[in-house]
């Protein structure tokens, strides 16, 4: 495991700003993957928050459990609920 000689907290967004980031990295990431499918629009972004604050949610209640695969090298979610198959459980 790498260790990292420090550790760096940005509680008021002088280093970095998150969420001007996060809006730009997920309309360039929207737009390589399906930019030419359908264009950008704001209200995708808003969609896209809908649905992580609920997976957020979620997670807090216990309801999905989040795991590290060291075969895979990825991040996996396990769902500990099955919901209704839409997304919306």
């Amino acid at each position: 495991m790498k260790r990292y000689r420090f550790l760096l907290f940005d509680a008021d967004k002088t280093l970095l700003d998150f969420d001007t980031d996060m809006l730009h990295a997920f309309q360039a990431t929207y737009e390589a993957c399906f930019g030419s499918q359908r264009p950008y629009s704001p209200q995708l972004l808003e969609q896209y928050e809908v649905c992580n604050n609920r997976w957020w949610e979620k997670l807090e209640r216990g309801d999905i459990v989040v795991f590290q695969s060291d075969e895979l090298d990825l991040t996996l979610v396990k769902c500990t609920s099955q919901g209704d198959g839409k997304g919306r459980g």
